[in-house]
């Protein structure tokens, strides 16, 4: 496993397990028996996938055996495996059932060890639900416990580096919250590690994740070393769900750049995901590639594949890209013909309230000067004015969000409506052409 050799280690943990169920019953024998076949879990994760049928069956196991031993702290890799198989299918119900009994023996005085993983998945688990400011506190907290755990260099030995995963996740969270230059810092730090360490699955997740924040910032072109690097990675190494990003984020580059054989690779990433069942980030892949037909003329299609999104959102209650998914919808139905104003009137207002209510700013500007636009096109200037002024108060025009100076412009077009004061800077790391 330390070598990424994944489909031997799985041939060599089932023989182990085979003997190990012959041993006599006590404690000892149970401690050995969970650990083994968490192990097994983590290899089966890495090698066929969170929702492999063998991967689920696993950690079942796991969690029958976890059930049997009073080590609290043996337990940990029992519920990350538990929880990241329930994660990856968007499962809320039973993710959200292991981070609170995960966080809860964490902060037992006999499991400290795992308070920094525990503080991680809950927080994360907050994020999947729209909770951004319960999964900032948390993830920030477990980078925090992750400073004083012992024994940091063997944590990515079964799974990933604990620290790499948290600042990726954390980044993710903190760009919607407009915290834009933090962000790109804490991302660019994990893929730092992530190299310093070596270890092949928490490399090959930081590109993944890199790929998924560049997704996120609408910026192809940053996105597409990352999924060529990732693709390398996964063929090398057997990783079928790292391959499937690669593939979606490549064809998604590929596309944007004006190669349309990038809608081919766009959709064999996906075809590789739904396979697997991997419903998590749905939500956004859905929306990119909504975004690429209608800019391909196929608005209907594009519209089509955001309706299934919100459907399937309901019934996860993956929310944390809410606002997203009905802006672009808002901005697909503008490309009708003819437009439906009144409909992307309703889902920009819907978008807004959505972002408001989880705090996600960045999200907010952007779908307040959609509906901005959407005010000035049908004689509405003064309202825009109104509407892009708060919005704009804790951004700085640059490269980093370059919706920033487009609302910035479309405010000198109607005075005497003041400009936004601004505190805080948009441009770093991320910054350049989209």
């Amino acid at each position: 496993m330390d070598r990424s050799a994944n489909n031997e280690a799985i041939a060599h943990l089932e023989k182990a397990i085979s003997l190990a169920e012959g041993l006599s019953d006590g404690p000892a024998q149970r401690l050995l028996r969970l650990r083994l076949q968490t192990t097994y879990g983590h290899a089966l994760i890495h090698g066929r996938g969170h929702t492999h049928p063998d991967s689920i069956a696993a950690f079942a196991r796991a969690r029958e055996l976890a059930a049997e031993t009073e080590d609290i702290a043996a337990r940990f890799s029992a519920y990350y495996g538990m929880w990241m198989v329930s994660f990856a299918r968007a499962d809320l119900a039973p993710m959200r059932e292991v981070a609170v009994a995960f966080l809860r023996d964490a902060r037992h005085p006999l499991g400290s060890s795992g308070k920094g993983r525990g503080l991680h998945v809950f927080g994360v688990t907050c994020w999947f639900q729209g909770d951004y400011g319960g999964a900032r506190t948390h993830l920030e907290q477990a980078l925090a416990a992750y400073d004083h755990e012992p024994d940091q260099s063997a944590a990515p030995r079964f799974v990933f580096d604990n620290r790499v995963v948290a600042m990726g996740w954390l980044a993710l969270v903190l760009w919607p919250l407009g915290e834009v230059d933090e962000a790109a810092r804490l991302l660019d730090s994990a893929l730092s590690l992530a190299r310093q360490n070596g270890h092949v699955p928490t490399l090959a997740w930081v590109h993944a994740y890199t790929c998924r924040f560049a997704g996120i910032c609408r910026r192809a072109g940053q996105a597409r070393p990352h999924a060529e690097k990732l693709l390398r990675l996964a063929r090398e190494h057997g990783l079928p769900m790292r391959l499937a990003d690669g593939s979606f984020y490549h064809g998604w580059a590929r596309w944007c750049a004006g190669d349309g054989d990038g809608r081919a690779e766009m959709c064999e990433g996906l075809a590789l995901s739904n396979e697997m069942y991997f419903r998590v980030f749905a939500p956004l892949t859905g929306t990119l590639l909504a975004e690429r037909e209608a800019e391909a003329g196929r608005v209907e299609i594009g519209l089509a594949t955001l309706d299934a999104q919100l459907a399937a959102i309901e019934q996860t209650g993956q929310r944390w890209f809410d606002s997203e998914v009905q802006r672009v919808r808002g901005e697909l139905l503008l490309k009708l013909t003819p437009p439906d104003f009144a409909a992307a009137e309703s889902a920009f207002m819907r978008a807004i309230e959505i972002a408001r209510s989880q705090q996600t700013r960045t999200f907010e500007l952007r779908a307040a000067l959609s509906l901005a636009k959407l005010y000035q096109t049908t004689g509405r200037g003064r309202v825009a004015s109104e509407l892009l002024v708060p919005v704009l108060v804790c951004f700085k025009a640059g490269p980093q969000i370059p919706e920033v100076e487009e609302a910035q412009w479309l405010l000198t077009m109607h005075e005497p409506v003041a400009r936004a004061p601004t505190n805080r800077s948009g441009a770093g790391a991320w910054g350049g052409t989209p």
